[in-house]
């Protein structure tokens, strides 16, 4: 009797295991059939021209991770390099920034969902602008973005410049470099701040220019400023303006 019982508490478990495979599958197939609607709707809509030249679909196999350069909510951002990348513009020298949804939320339906639609809008707006006081959007995932999250265990993400500088420490490399400047410290201090802000207006101007509304803008994590903004399809979404 105590082995049957046994028994059973083992086919349990197995049974409760299969049952929370099958829904994290479901989660991921919706996932990634909702944010693949939302690109196909936005990409109808929208007025600004792709530029594919630019950005460059690679696939998880090309990716070496290094380190965590930061994490939110959501997502998870990662140094890494790219192998393989001898037909495009892509230097396999070079460390990028790739940006993916965190493990931790597919349990969430709800909030797995919402992630996996904004970083694939996020990617597209991204894809569609082109300025210097702007983050570059160099590749997305170049596999299937229905299956993006069935398929590979990271799912889909976005290929960025790194960006090595905050907005905090600039200002306070400005002060010393003004206070070396006994005589006119002051107005060499207002010169730089003056720069500063001209790179931040000139990539507003831009955004404005094509139809991206700001939500709220502050000082965040790396050369930039962070920019909340609504976009056609009122998804949030994350842009950074990048200070020359």
């Amino acid at each position: 009797m105590a082995n049957l019982n046994g028994n059973n508490g083992e086919g349990k478990n197995v049974s409760d295991e299969n049952r929370y495979s099958d829904a994290v599958f479901g989660c991921k197939i919706a996932a990634g059939h909702a944010s693949f609607q939302q690109v196909k709707r936005f990409t109808e809509k929208s007025r600004l021209n792709r530029f594919d030249d630019e950005v460059h679909n690679v696939s998880w196999s090309q990716i070496r991770k290094k380190d965590v350069l930061g994490q939110g909510a959501f997502s998870i951002v990662y140094k890494v390099q790219i192998e393989g990348c001898k037909r495009s513009s892509l230097n396999s020298q070079t460390h990028y920034a790739l940006k993916h949804i965190k493990h931790d939320i597919i349990a969430d339906s709800k909030d797995f969902r919402v992630a996996a639609i904004d970083l694939a809008i996020e990617g597209e707006i991204l894809s569609r602008l082109s300025h210097e006081n702007i983050i570059k959007l160099h590749g997305i995932y170049g596999g299937n973005p229905k299956t993006a999250y069935v398929d590979f265990e990271d799912g889909y993400f976005l290929l960025v410049d790194i960006l090595d500088d905050t907005l905090t420490r600039r200002l306070l490399k400005m002060r010393r470099i003004a206070k070396k400047k006994k005589r006119n410290g002051n107005y060499t201090m207002l010169n730089m701040v003056q720069k500063v802000a001209i790179g931040i207006a000139k990539g507003l101007q831009y955004l404005h220019e094509n139809g991206v509304i700001l939500r709220d803008l502050k000082v965040s994590l790396a050369r930039e400023y962070h920019l909340s903004t609504m976009t056609e399809s009122s998804s949030p979404l994350t842009l950074y303006l990048i200070i020359n």
